[in-house]
């Protein structure tokens, strides 16, 4: 298990492998069953947490079993769950890190430079960093903690997927990573999917009734999340 890009000899088709994380209170897909549903909407009276890892095609050819959750696991907290996707996202932020180029100018540049950057950046501050140097030596060290606000593109931000009616866990986890294989998301956007016991065929009616009695989870997700990231996008 994991993310992972690939590619198949002779057709040349492309796949990627992208990890997802749901949120459910939902009772007819439970974590070893998520590609089931019921024709009566059931919940739980908890949240469940849990990560799927999603394989999907995005070039040369679309097999029709992808997307497809190849391996899936539940997490006890949303922390727990944030923590496992940043680190499974790790391998897309490292190739968008920017260079750096180190100047040397004069003290009375430097000052303009930073009135400079004060004057047409408001909302950006100015980071020091110290640079390590060796007597006799012509290249500086600077440890990569101290780099990584300024290296990495963007913050992390959350996006957040609420599917329709009819709809089981398997089927959101796969639209969410088609979309990010053909969409060609920025790094730095980690992906969840909100689901709800959505009902089936000739049963529209009553899954309806059921929305309003995932309002209370809804937002305790939402204001659990807001606890690790400052942006969230919601589809």
């Amino acid at each position: 298990a994991g993310a992972f890009y690939s590619r198949e000899m002779g057709t040349g088709a492309q796949f990627l492998q992208c990890a997802i994380g749901y949120v459910t209170s939902r009772a007819d897909c439970p974590p070893d069953k998520l590609s089931t549903s019921a024709w009566i909407p059931r919940k739980d009276s908890i949240l469940r947490f849990g990560l799927g890892h999603v394989e999907a095609s995005f070039a040369g050819g679309f097999f029709p079993f992808l997307p497809s959750v190849e391996y899936s696991q539940s997490m006890d907290t949303l922390k727990e769950l944030v923590e496992e996707l940043v680190h499974s996202y790790n391998f897309r932020q490292e190739k968008d890190r920017q260079s750096l180029r180190l100047e040397t100018i004069s003290g009375e540049q430097f000052k303009m430079q930073a009135q400079m950057s004060r004057n047409l950046h408001t909302d950006e501050r100015l980071s020091t960093v110290p640079v390590q140097f060796t007597e006799g030596e012509r290249v500086g060290y600077v440890s990569d903690e101290v780099l990584l606000d300024i290296r990495s593109p963007s913050k992390p931000e959350a996006l957040v997927f609420i599917h329709g009616f009819n709809c089981d866990v398997a089927t959101a986890l796969g639209r969410v990573a088609q979309t990010f294989s053909l969409g060609s998301m920025e790094s730095h956007i980690i992906p969840f999917v909100f689901s709800y016991a959505g009902g089936m065929e000739l049963t529209y009616f009553q899954a309806r009734n059921t929305f309003p009695d995932y309002g209370a989870d809804l937002a305790s997700f939402l204001t659990q999340l807001s606890e690790h990231f400052h942006e969230a996008s919601s589809l």
